[in-house]
Order: C-alpha cells, then sequence, then structure tokens
C-alpha cells in the first residue's frame, strides 16, 4: 500500500492542509452547503502517545464514481494509479473532510500531517475510494486533567459514522450527541451523526512505574 504523503509546517497550519486537501483556506471552516448524498463517510479518531490521529474513508458509487475515474486516468491506460491516484485521493478527501469539524478541549488542533490512500475499486459496479489519515496536534498531557475532543457535521452535509479509540493510557470517560448521552461502550461500534457535535471526555491516567 502506497501512501502519499504531505508534512505541513507550523507556519501554515490550517490553510497549508486546505491546500493538502484540495480547497481554498476559507473553505477549511466550510459552510452549510449540500454534498452528493452517494459520498458515504467514516472517521476513526485514536488518541495515543502521539496526540489524536484522525482517519477518514471515504466511498463513492455510481456514476459519478465511473466519470472521476475516467476523468484522472490521465494516460488513457485504463487504470488510475501513481501521480493520478494520489490527486484523486486528494479531492477525495478533500470532499470528505467538508462540513466535518474537531476540536480539543475548544480549540482546533493544529494540523501536523496528512497521508492519502486511493483504494482497490470494488466489483459491485463503479466504486471509488479513498482514505486519509491526519496527524494532530494536542496540548501536552496532564494527569488526570479530563479534557473534551468534539467531532461536529455541519448541517445538510451528509452522515458521517464516527468512532474513537483510546490508548496509551487514554480513557474516554463519558460521550453525548446533542442531548442524548450515551455509553462509552457505544462508540465500539460507529456513531452515525447527522449535523451536531459528538463530544467526547477524555483523560490521560498513566500507569503507576
Amino acid at each position: 500500500m502506497t501512501w502519499a504523503r504531505v508534512i505541513i509546517g507550523p507556519a501554515l497550519g490550517a490553510a497549508a492542509l486546505a491546500l493538502a486537501l484540495g480547497v481554498t483556506p476559507a473553505q477549511a471552516q466550510p459552510p452549510a452547503v449540500a454534498r452528493p448524498p452517494l459520498l458515504e463517510r467514516s472517521l476513526l479518531l485514536q488518541l495515543d502517545d502521539r496526540g489524536v490521529l484522525a482517519m477518514l474513508h471515504v466511498r463513492l458509487r455510481g456514476t459519478r464514481a465511473a466519470l472521476l475515474l475516467a476523468t484522472y486516468d490521465v494516460n488513457r491506460d485504463g487504470r488510475v494509479d501513481g501521480y493520478e491516484a494520489q490527486q484523486l485521493a486528494t479531492l477525495l478527501i478533500g470532499q470528505g473532510w467538508q462540513g466535518l469539524g474537531v476540536t480539543w478541549d475548544g480549540v482546533a488542533p493544529r494540523p501536523l500531517a496528512l497521508e492519502v490512500h486511493l483504494l482497490d475499486a470494488g466489483a459491485d459496479g463503479p466504486v471509488v475510494a479513498a482514505t486519509g489519515l491526519l496527524e494532530l496536534e494536542v496540548p501536552l498531557r496532564t494527569a488526570a486533567l479530563a479534557v473534551d475532543l468534539v467531532v461536529s457535521v455541519a448541517p445538510a452535509t451528509g452522515p458521517v459514522l464516527v468512532q474513537a479509540q483510546a490508548l496509551d493510557g487514554w480513557r474516554l470517560l463519558t460521550t453525548s450527541y446533542g442531548s442524548r448521552s450515551l455509553d462509552g461502550k457505544a462508540l465500539a461500534g460507529p456513531v452515525a451523526l447527522e449535523g451536531g457535535a459528538l463530544a467526547l471526555c477524555v483523560v490521560w491516567l498513566p500507569r503507576a512505574n
């Protein structure tokens, strides 16, 4: 599996991420605009000793998928690979991030690096899929201090399946979606967000030596 990697320098921040995703800086915090309903999205958030890793998976089916595959097959060899695959994966991940927001204790984390990969098409008709792995920098860990990790979805931008896992001393205390409280075990499987925010209260509890 080959990933295309973009390192995002500290001086560029969100603007560099927006360019890496193929959108303008103004679109990095996108308005509530309609997206194609056939664009399926799922987001996995992982807390570990490096910070927060956000893996976004995007899948598009049908006529639009066939059109994109034909458009990005620049050399007309019947395959989308190499630079073509990198460009198409970047486009899809950029579309997938539209309307999505992530905050750590009320602040948007600084993006560090983005990796994108175009997945093999399925056999059930025209399908194109991509995965993007985004590293987010969060403040230094403070033992026993609870913070909120919030995922928000803008209205009318389509559903997102969200799942979270906590590693390396991190613990998930509570989760809530709007006015609804969820058992922490609910995130063992994806939670479907269709607008609004999913708040995860997390805490770092290092093991005693």
